[in-house]
């Protein structure tokens, strides 16, 4: 083996010809500061439409409350005849029923008061069909 020399691998006489490892990516898009540009200016213009919405949407509550309360007294007009009327025919069974039971008054109020009270539901439909009296008494309310 002393006769075999080891020739070393040397580079070319002027070195080796450089090459690119450099990442070249192309630059695509917005840049950073546009994107947060464009991004502030699409929350302002969010903010402006958000606003006038509010505005115009208090507007609209302000107008249907207004009608509420002109309609309001018409409303409790007929709630109050509806009442008289249930009441009245409400005085004339109990009349029928308790012609025969002796010292009964027709109509005497179990509130010791002179003064008017609203009656339950349940006093003004203790003679109506069960249907009547439900929807008397859930008429506005839906369960799903």
């Amino acid at each position: 083996m002393a006769g075999s020399k080891v020739k070393q691998d040397m580079p070319p006489a002027g070195g080796y010809a450089s090459f690119d490892y450099k990442r070249n990516i192309p630059k695509r898009g917005l840049s950073g500061y546009s994107m947060f540009g464009l991004g502030i200016g699409v929350m302002v213009f969010g903010y402006w439409r958000l606003f006038r919405w509010n505005r115009e949407r208090r507007r609209l509550q302000i107008e249907d409350m207004e009608a509420r309360i002109a309609l309001m007294p018409l409303l409790q007009a007929e709630q109050d005849r509806r009442t008289l009327r249930i009441l009245r025919e409400n005085l004339e069974e109990e009349a029928i029923l308790m012609k025969d039971v002796p010292g009964w008054k027709v109509g005497e109020s179990v509130f010791h008061t002179s003064r008017w009270v609203t009656p339950l539901s349940e006093e003004l439909c203790n003679l109506c069909p069960r249907e009547e009296f439900l929807h008397m008494r859930f008429a506005f309310l839906s369960y799903l």
